[in-house]
């Protein structure tokens, strides 16, 4: 009878100290990568957030040009993050470890002409909207253009952008958002002939921020022509 309570009081302690060590498990904390294709001439790329070699064959998800896609990623000071084009999988275009803080929101813009690629790097900081307004931001990506100007159609006096270069990004600006408005029409132009390079209909998404993607090359036609591309809301 002795020796039944001790294996019983055994089980019991050891149950209990089992229980204690899967409360102590770590919860890995995450952030939140936003990468954005605009490469020339890759028409998609594969990103690999695991830190390890993958077999790219295999791996259908990817990013068609003029797209993005939001990721999840262990945040540290050294996540790590391969981006390969799937035309050629052996030479990244972009292969780096980056620091990132838990809860946090990043922006990778990817730029260039392939088979070389630039970068811009952004740490979010969003403004919540709680009345009738959105907000929108403008990002030159486009290799060869001058400086940039943006403003409405209509109104060309008042420039929502102005002297924008290459891989140079906007703040936020807060804009009405109305059902009388459903949405805005931009120009691009050339900052110092006032040349229309193009133009853009946003049609938003109410009391979210909105990213223009200014992509392309400007004096050719085709894929490769500078255009416009929004970036999901948030």
């Amino acid at each position: 009878m002795k020796y039944l309570q001790l294996f019983i009081l055994f089980t019991i302690t050891l149950t209990i100290t089992s229980s204690c060590e899967k409360n102590d498990a770590v919860i890995p904390q995450l952030t939140s990568v936003n990468v954005v294709h605009a490469v020339i001439n890759a028409s998609a790329i594969k990103v690999n957030t695991t830190g390890s070699n993958i077999t790219y064959t295999s791996y259908t998800d990817s990013i068609r040009f003029g797209a993005f896609k939001l990721y999840s990623l262990v945040a540290s000071d050294a996540t790590p993050l391969s981006i390969v084009a799937s035309s050629d999988t052996t030479k990244p275009l972009f292969n780096a470890e980056l620091f990132t803080s838990a809860g946090e929101m990043y922006s990778l813009y990817l730029t260039g002409q392939y088979p070389q690629a630039d970068t811009v790097w952004v740490r979010e900081e969003m403004s919540n909207y709680t009345d009738s307004l959105i907000g929108i931001r403008f990002v030159n990506l486009s290799p060869n253009s001058n400086a940039i100007k943006v403003n409405i159609k209509g109104n060309a006096t008042q420039l929502e952008a102005n002297n924008l270069g290459y891989k140079q990004i906007t703040a936020f600006k807060q804009y009405a958002a109305k059902t009388t408005n459903p949405n805005y029409q931009f120009e691009v132009r050339d900052a110092a002939t006032s040349t229309l390079l193009t133009s853009f209909t946003l049609s938003y998404t109410r009391f979210h921020n909105h990213t223009l993607v200014i992509k392309g090359l400007t004096g050719v036609t085709g894929t490769n022509a500078i255009s416009v591309f929004s970036v999901a809301p948030y």
